[in-house]
Order: structure tokens, then C-alpha cells, then sequence
């Protein structure tokens, strides 16, 4: 699987059949076929038929330009990195499973149990 940046908006199943033709079918899977529109691009998930016609797909497509207009980046990515299914409440998203909110500060009891009195982040003499 491998992701595809730099699409249009208006990215079709035909269109990326269409660039991806000559290196394999696109598999039809749960993740096959992920589209995400951010800001003013698209950007999808997609799995070919072997591991070979990927690689070979990336390697000709990456940084070239579509359509006379697009840049296309294609990146190789695992099948589970992709997240399918509903998006989390703002709540479980900033929790990191042991009841701290991500990205606030967390207590270094045992730095400071131990002696040690750098905060955490500041950089080592």
C-alpha cells in the first residue's frame, strides 16, 4: 500500500484506475482505497495487486506532474497505519490510555525522587 498526495479535489476510484493501469489493478479491500480531501487536495491510500507493481509505481510517478497540473508524491506505507471507521471524540483523541491529556507537561517523580532536578525536555549538561 502506499500513499498518494498531491491529487485534485475531485479525485475519482476512475481516476486512479486510470494512472495506475499500467503497473497493476488496484486491490479492493476494506483499506484499498482511502481518499482524504485536505485543504485543496486530495490525498489517497492505495493497494496494487503485487508488491513489485508498487514499488515500480512509485518509483516512475513519484514527483511527477498529472494531468499537465498535479505534482503527485507517492509514499510506501504499511496496511496498518491506515485508521478506518469512525473518528474519536475530541476526549479519548487527547488521552495517551493513562488519564493524562496528550502534550500537557507530565510529573518526573521519579527524576526528581532520585535527585535529579532537570525538567524534563531541557536539554543534559
Amino acid at each position: 500500500m502506499f500513499k498518494v498526495s498531491g491529487l485534485p479535489v475531485q479525485i475519482t476510484k476512475s481516476d486512479l484506475e486510470e494512472l495506475f493501469s499500467p503497473y497493476g489493478k488496484i486491490q479492493i479491500t476494506e483499506t484499498s482505497i482511502v481518499i482524504k480531501i485536505e485543504k485543496d487536495e486530495s490525498i489517497a491510500f492505495v493497494a496494487l495487486d503485487k508488491e513489485e507493481n508498487e514499488k515500480a509505481a512509485i518509483n516512475k510517478l513519484d514527483k511527477t506532474q498529472w494531468r499537465n497540473k498535479y505534482i503527485l508524491y507517492l509514499d510506501p506505507i504499511r496496511g496498518d497505519d491506515i485508521k478506518i471507521g469512525q473518528p474519536q471524540s475530541k476526549d479519548s483523541r487527547m488521552s495517551d490510555g493513562d488519564g493524562s491529556k496528550v502534550g500537557q507537561p507530565q510529573s518526573n517523580d521519579s527524576a526528581t525522587e532520585a535527585g535529579d532536578d532537570r525538567k524534563v525536555g531541557q536539554p543534559q549538561s
